[in-house]
Protein backbone atom coordinates (compact mmCIF):
# COMPACT_ATOMS: atom_id res chain seq x y z
CA UNK A 1 0.00 0.00 0.00
CA UNK A 2 1.51 3.34 -1.22
CA UNK A 3 1.25 6.12 1.38
CA UNK A 4 -0.01 9.82 -0.17
CA UNK A 5 1.66 12.69 0.79
CA UNK A 6 -1.57 13.67 2.89
CA UNK A 7 -1.33 10.36 5.02
CA UNK A 8 2.32 11.57 5.30
CA UNK A 9 1.54 15.21 6.78
CA UNK A 10 -1.07 14.05 8.84
CA UNK A 11 1.05 11.23 10.48
CA UNK A 12 4.17 13.66 10.77
CA UNK A 13 1.67 16.15 12.89
CA UNK A 14 0.21 13.54 14.76
CA UNK A 15 3.63 12.44 16.22
CA UNK A 16 4.41 16.12 16.86
CA UNK A 17 0.84 16.41 18.86
CA UNK A 18 2.55 13.31 20.81
CA UNK A 19 5.89 14.35 21.57
CA UNK A 20 4.70 17.72 22.60
CA UNK A 21 2.54 16.44 24.88
CA UNK A 22 5.07 14.13 26.50
CA UNK A 23 6.84 16.68 26.95
CA UNK A 24 4.20 18.55 28.77
CA UNK A 25 3.93 15.71 30.98
CA UNK A 26 7.52 16.60 31.80
CA UNK A 27 9.15 14.53 35.12
CA UNK A 28 5.28 14.00 36.67
CA UNK A 29 4.73 10.60 34.98
CA UNK A 30 8.23 9.61 32.67
CA UNK A 31 6.30 6.65 31.85
CA UNK A 32 3.40 8.26 30.44
CA UNK A 33 5.70 10.11 28.22
CA UNK A 34 7.77 7.90 26.99
CA UNK A 35 4.97 5.99 25.88
CA UNK A 36 3.27 9.23 24.55
CA UNK A 37 7.00 9.32 22.56
CA UNK A 38 6.80 6.12 21.00
CA UNK A 39 3.39 6.48 20.19
CA UNK A 40 2.05 6.06 16.71
CA UNK A 41 -0.99 7.79 14.91
CA UNK A 42 -2.69 4.60 14.55
CA UNK A 43 -3.56 4.93 18.37
CA UNK A 44 -6.12 7.60 17.75
CA UNK A 45 -8.04 5.19 15.11
CA UNK A 46 -8.20 2.79 18.77
CA UNK A 47 -8.91 5.68 20.89
CA UNK A 48 -11.80 6.82 18.24
CA UNK A 49 -12.98 2.64 18.13
CA UNK A 50 -13.34 2.37 21.51
CA UNK A 51 -15.55 6.01 21.95
CA UNK A 52 -17.46 4.56 19.99
CA UNK A 53 -17.99 1.46 22.06
CA UNK A 54 -18.13 3.58 25.37
CA UNK A 55 -20.85 5.69 24.09
CA UNK A 56 -22.78 2.54 22.52
CA UNK A 57 -22.95 3.02 19.10
CA UNK A 58 -24.63 0.53 17.47
CA UNK A 59 -21.99 -2.36 15.69
CA UNK A 60 -23.14 -1.54 12.29
CA UNK A 61 -23.34 1.90 12.56
CA UNK A 62 -19.50 1.88 14.14
CA UNK A 63 -18.25 -0.64 11.32
CA UNK A 64 -19.32 2.03 8.69
CA UNK A 65 -17.65 4.86 10.80
CA UNK A 66 -14.12 2.97 10.68
CA UNK A 67 -14.13 1.81 7.79
CA UNK A 68 -14.36 -2.16 7.73
CA UNK A 69 -15.41 -3.89 5.20
CA UNK A 70 -16.27 -6.97 8.05
CA UNK A 71 -18.08 -6.81 11.09
CA UNK A 72 -15.44 -9.14 12.65
CA UNK A 73 -12.91 -6.34 13.32
CA UNK A 74 -15.47 -3.59 14.80
CA UNK A 75 -16.68 -6.53 16.50
CA UNK A 76 -13.34 -6.63 18.27
CA UNK A 77 -13.63 -4.01 20.16
CA UNK A 78 -16.87 -4.76 21.59
CA UNK A 79 -15.25 -7.60 23.17
CA UNK A 80 -12.36 -5.64 25.13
Amino acid sequence: MRITHDEQQSRGVAQAIFVAAAGRLGKTDTAGAARLRQASPHWLRHGYARALVDHAVPLPAAQALLGHASVQPTAAYYRQ
